[in-house]
Order: C-alpha cells, then sequence, then structure tokens
C-alpha cells in the first residue's frame, strides 16, 4: 500500500518494472496474489490470471492401513524447535509445485504462532518427517511435509486418520497418490503468474504450497 502523499507518481509501476527486470533471467517465473482493488493492475506487467485446484481425498476405516506413530512437536521446546529446523533445512520437494523457501516455513511455523501452524507440527519417526497438520471439525488439512526424501502420501494420511470417515486436504499439489481436484481460492485473492509459468498452470491442476503464500 504505498502512502497517500507519494500516490500517482508511477511508483508502484517503478518497482514492478525493477522486479521483473532483476529477476528475468534469474528465475523459472514469478508468481503473485492480488486483491479485487488491485487486481487489474498486474496484466499490464504480462502476469496472468490462472485457477488453482486442491487436493481432496476420503479416508475409510481398513485394518490394512499402513499407519505409524506421531508425536506432536512443542517449538517452545529447544529439543523440538532443532528438530523442525532440521527436517526444514534437509527437506527435498513432496510438492509437483515446490517452492522451496525455508524462511517462509520459519515465518509461518515458528515466528508467528497467531497463524496457528506452530501448533500443527507433527512428526513422524518412521519417514523422518515433520508434517504440519490442522483438523477443522471432520477435516484435515495436512498443509506441508518437510522430509530428506519423497514420502508416500497415502501413509502420511494414514498415521493421522482413525476409525471413521474423512475428508483430507492438502495445502500442496502431491507427488503421488489419488486424489480429487477442486478448484481453489482464497477469499477476494487472485493467483497472477508470469507467462512462462502460465503453461504448466494450464495443462495441471496446481497449487501453491499453502506455506509459500506471501
Amino acid at each position: 500500500m504505498t502512502d497517500e502523499a507519494y500516490r500517482n507518481r508511477g511508483l508502484s509501476r517503478f518497482l514492478m518494472e525493477y522486479i521483473l527486470k532483476i529477476y528475468k533471467d534469474k528465475s523459472d517465473g514469478i508468481l503473485l496474489f492480488a486483491n479485487e482493488t488491485v487486481y487489474q493492475f498486474y496484466p499490464k506487467f504480462g502476469l496472468v490470471p490462472v485457477n488453482e485446484y486442491q487436493a481432496v481425498t476420503h479416508t475409510r476405516p481398513s485394518t490394512e492401513n499402513k499407519k505409524h506413530s506421531v508425536r506432536k512437536l512443542d517449538l517452545s521446546v529447544p529439543e523440538d524447535l532443532h528438530v523442525f529446523r532440521q527436517a526444514v533445512h534437509h527437506a527435498v520437494p513432496n510438492s509437483a509445485f515446490p517452492m522451496q523457501c525455508q524462511a517462509l516455513s520459519f515465518f509461518y511455523c515458528a515466528a508467528n504462532p497467531e497463524f496457528g501452524f506452530s501448533d500443527a507440527m507433527y512428526y513422524i519417526d518412521a519417514l523422518k518427517s515433520v508434517i504440519v497438520m490442522q483438523e477443522v471439525e471432520e477435516t484435515l488439512y495436512i498443509q506441508e511435509i518437510f522430509a530428506p526424501q519423497e514420502v508416500a502420501i497415502r501413509e502420511v494420511i494414514n498415521s493421522f486418520t482413525g476409525e471413521k470417515e474423512q475428508e483430507i486436504r492438502l495445502g500442496f499439489t502431491p507427488l503421488n497418490g489419488t486424489f480429487e481436484y477442486q478448484p481453489y481460492h482464497e477469499e477476494d485473492l487472485k493467483l497472477l503468474v508470469s507467462k512462462k509459468l502460465q503453461p504448466y498452470f494450464e495443462k495441471q491442476q496446481l497449487m501453491v504450497p499453502i506455506l509459500s503464500h506471501t
């Protein structure tokens, strides 16, 4: 938001052109989220609106499901905070559209408890993985997986589900597993991407990872 005293001077345009110039050959593409008040500002810089899709599935009770023991992390405890930091540092992509921004992971999960993610951290020792999982009523939201290898998403899901049927929603696009993909949007926000990224979103049902939103 530009201070009223400095509006209508072309500062926003200058900043956008500067950012696009310095990252033109340093990135695979550029994306941002815009609300209704500024939505029409960005297409003039070559950014185009695209749709996002969220992976959704339902679990059914079964004794054949492979489950692992899960331990909840308390990031106020130094040992648990160390587990989380190591998991983020050594994580490899478990998303089909990875952002790989460690700073944002710490921002959402450790530095700002008000977001609710710091109270949703779990460790699965068998997978050497930290899972960000939130439960709202009958729905489990698996927002992120920090693991040193690709993990079977179904094993993660099974480790959190019990004897009742539950809906599972992922905060990222998984690399494996069978899911239904439903249109996803956040309130009045719209995703815009550079033309380098546009084909990926048009050919695949992708989602920008929740913990990579800025």
